[in-house]
């Protein structure tokens, strides 16, 4: 039974040091953050204040880009319906120019026709005088 005590003591020692041990560690720990569920509220309340200053920043800087998106578009637009308007103006000086040309085309065909005519007929009166 001697054996049996001594192994049960040195057993009992060694559980007793883990234990000893383990407690120790428990303690610096609980010394070096007295209340951990506040510190990671504080934790979790810094980061989310960090992400919510990068997201507003970036939020600006999103905001501005639109805006001036919008604005070359809209320049871009109003150029292209002012490009627009020249062309069709052009096209329509064009057309009327080109109409009046084709006027004064075909009369000037037609007067040269009746020249003709009338110098051809005139030939031949002149012809059956003689």
């Amino acid at each position: 039974m001697a054996e049996n005590d001594s192994v049960l003591n040195s057993i009992a020692e060694t559980v007793g040091r883990a234990v000893g041990t383990v407690t120790g560690e428990v303690q610096a720990i609980r010394a070096e953050h007295p209340d951990p569920v506040g510190e990671v509220r504080k934790a979790v309340a810094t980061g989310e204040a960090k992400v919510a200053k990068a997201t507003k920043a970036v939020r600006a800087r999103v905001k501005t880009a639109v805006k001036k998106t919008k604005k070359v578009v809209a320049k871009a637009t109003s150029a292209a319906a002012k490009a627009r308007k020249r062309v069709a103006a052009a096209q329509k000086t064009v057309r009327k120019k080109t109409k009046t040309a084709v006027k004064k085309a075909r009369k000037v065909v037609k007067k040269a026709k009746r020249a003709t005519r009338k110098a051809s007929a005139r030939a031949r009166k002149a012809v059956r005088r003689r």
